[in-house]
């Protein structure tokens, strides 16, 4: 009998910033719920395009926003051209499968669950989604999602529970912008049975006025479903509320702090600030007196043990709006040419504006550029001078694409921002060479400050290098016509994607009856295009698979991970096979399981280990025979105590053991250090 020691928990987060949300095309569109693979059936002609509200990352891909990020990093909106399926000849129906291939093979956001829209019409349309009847509104009815009441309206950071207090009437409307699903056990809405990180629409209550009682002189509203009739908007999403601004600014309490909503009237604030690559500990010289804000632009948080914030209680990836602490001017000390500044909430006062968000610093610009060193890597600030008054900022400039093969299409995503002070319009956008553009009409508009995504597609026809451009034709004052360069090489069909694996076997030697043992296998597109994976299926008693959702895209040398998992239910060797099918040229891949249910051996494996300094609901063991797993988790229940004991080994075998501690709020930790055993023979 061996004793081991286990310890140390760690949580690692990656948090990059929200992205903007698009501009809305000319046609009105109604989201439906039809994830990939679902069947759309209607009578008539339908209009459909394929993509996704703003949303969050669920894979990490080749190309596009979810390219290099990690899962949960925020995605813009994005959508294909709209396409028109009509019944064919002799049929009174039209059915589409949700699926790239309905949409000629386009992805326009890889790595993100996907859905359609369907294009309304002047009068309502009935359709079916899997077998369930859906009425579209039409235009000259009802909005598909609650309207916008009259007056402005801005977001408060206030979750269930808040308590806001205000000296005289206020409005107020419950719910939350476009967002993801925290929790997918609910009964309806679009979460219910939805996977966490499904997208959600912005949904919010009608709006009600909050006034004080009769001889009172203030009225205190808490933040819940009861204070709305009981309504929730949008189960299954952390929600906030919003307060209608008025002609004057309004002062309020949310949670005893004191928090000032601007006028529809007060004009915005003139100083502009660049935000700075410049994480906590960062050190930023400069030779002249700077101006710094400490925080963040939207975000999510990802640590959730912290006792104030939205943080506060939630799960990690939880969005957090933009927030930052008062500005704070730093000048060289007295007989020093420089002034040094460290980042962190000791160099502003202390305070930290959003506990469990990953932070850095804006610096206000001034009429001229500064220059300043981050981290000893000099910094050119833009000056306010510098800035055109008026023009579109396309964001790349310019979009090299994979060599793509003859026949074939590649997308990739870019976007254009109006810094002009009034709306823009882009009359017209004209594209040349073999490309083609898509995720808006023409013409469209750009408020000051707003940001349109589209998606480019390369589509070569002959082999060799194309160049060409996408223009965008605008009335801004200073360079109306802003043009993005392309260039693509376009191959043979003889290079063509491959799909191969890293083995083509994987054995699982001795598993212990009624217990799982899990092992991976990555997959990797070897050829220079896109592959679509349509399906991934395992067979042979006790094999299984997790974590897979079909279809998905592997970009040009992109891997990804396939477990499977054998659970033996009877003594005895096991055979399955795992098959992956895709449009690659090997459009079948296979590779062969084995592995053998054994009885337990009479040996027990006793862990303990030190407490989690954390205040914590218990622990997980997980065990694997591959050192560094994947782990597979052996308690059935939590472990409350500081140790357990595994008698489900198999004599001969090597284990590695690693352990997890569980919140209070149910969150778990990372994986411990690894903890091996070696087990006798009988």
């Amino acid at each position: 009998m061996r004793k081991l020691s286990t310890l140390v928990f760690v949580v690692l987060s990656l948090i990059l910033p929200a992205l903007s949300f698009s501009q809305s095309s000319s046609p009105v569109w109604f989201t439906l719920n039809a994830p990939e693979g679902s069947v759309i059936t209607a009578s008539s002609t339908i209009t459909l395009r394929f993509g996704q509200v703003a949303s969050t990352c669920a894979a990490v891909m080749g190309s596009g926003p979810c390219s290099g990020v990690s899962v949960g990093t925020p995605s813009p909106e994005v959508w294909t051209s709209p396409k028109t399926f009509t019944p064919t000849s002799g049929s009174a129906t039209v059915n589409v499968v949700v699926t790239a291939t309905s949409f000629g093979g386009v992805d326009p956001i890889p790595g993100v669950y996907k859905t359609v829209q369907i294009q309304e019409q002047t009068n309502s349309q009935t359709i079916t989604i899997n077998g369930q009847s859906v009425t579209v509104p039409g235009l000259s009815s009802s909005p598909s999602s609650p309207p916008s009441s009259s007056g402005a309206w801005l977001t408060l950071n206030a979750p269930d529970g808040s308590v806001i207090t205000a000296s005289g009437s206020i409005t107020l409307r419950y719910g939350q912008l476009a967002s993801t699903c925290s929790v997918v056990s609910v009964s309806s809405g679009p979460c219910r049975g939805a996977n966490p990180g499904g997208t959600t629409p912005e949904t919010w209550t009608s709006p009600q006025t909050f006034s004080p009682l009769s001889g009172s002189s203030t009225v205190s509203v808490t933040v819940s479903t009861a204070a709305f009739n009981n309504v929730d908007p949008l189960p299954g999403v952390y929600k906030t509320v919003q307060i209608q601004q008025k002609t004057t600014a309004q002062t309020i309490i949310v949670n005893g702090q004191s928090r000032t909503v601007p006028g529809t009237s007060t004009p915005p604030s003139s100083s502009v600030w660049f935000t700075l690559t410049a994480p906590e500990g960062t050190v930023i010289t400069a030779s002249a007196p700077i101006t710094l804000r400490y925080g963040q632009l939207a975000s999510t948080c990802a640590v959730v043990a912290v006792n104030s914030g939205p943080c506060q209680g939630a799960s990690p990836g939880r969005p957090t709006p933009e927030t930052w602490t008062s500005p704070q001017t730093f000048s060289p000390s007295s007989g020093s040419t420089t002034a040094s500044v460290t980042v962190s909430t000791a160099a502003f006062n202390n305070v930290d504006p959003i506990p469990g968000v990953y932070k850095t610093v804006q610096i206000q610009e001034k009429t001229n550029t500064q220059t300043i060193t981050v981290n000893g890597q000099s910094v050119t600030v833009p000056g306010t001078s510098t800035q055109p008054t008026c023009q579109l900022v396309a964001n790349p400039s310019s979009i090299n694409f994979q060599n793509t093969t003859v026949g074939y299409t590649l997308s990739s995503s870019g976007s254009i921002t109006s810094n002009c002070p009034t709306t823009v319009t882009v009359s017209s956008v004209q594209v040349s060479g073999p490309y083609s553009v898509s995720g808006f009409q023409s013409p469209f508009s750009l408020a000051s400050g707003q940001t349109q995504n589209y998606s480019a597609v390369f589509a070569p026809t002959t082999t060799g290098t194309a160049n060409g451009t996408i223009a965008f034709v605008s009335n801004a004052a200073t360079n109306p016509n802003v043009s993005v360069s392309l260039t693509g090489t376009g191959v043979g069909s003889t290079q063509v994607a491959t799909l191969s694996s890293s083995a083509t076997s994987l054995a699982f030697g001795n598993v212990a009856v009624n217990n799982a043992q899990s092992k991976t296998v990555t997959i990797t597109n070897s050829g220079s295009t896109t592959i679509t994976v349509s399906a991934v299926r395992v067979t042979g008693t006790g094999f299984s698979i997790s974590s897979v959702t079909t279809p998905f895209t592997l970009a040009a040398s992109q891997s990804r991970q396939i477990t499977v998992t054998l659970t033996p239910t009877a003594n005895g060797s096991a055979s399955g096979t795992l098959t992956i099918t895709s449009n690659a040229s090997n459009s079948t891949l296979t590779v062969s399981l084995t592995g053998t249910g054994v009885s337990p051996a009479n040996r027990t494996v006793t862990l303990s280990w030190n407490p989690s300094s954390s205040q914590v609901s218990g622990y997980n063991i997980y065990r694997s025979t591959v050192s560094g797993g994947p782990y597979s988790k052996i308690n059935s229940s939590t472990i409350t105590t500081v140790s357990y004991s595994d008698q489900t080994v198999v004599g001969g075998a090597t284990y590695y053991y690693t352990i997890t501690a569980v919140g209070t709020n149910g969150t778990q930790s990372g994986y411990s250090n690894q903890a091996t055993v070696v087990i006798p023979n009988p």
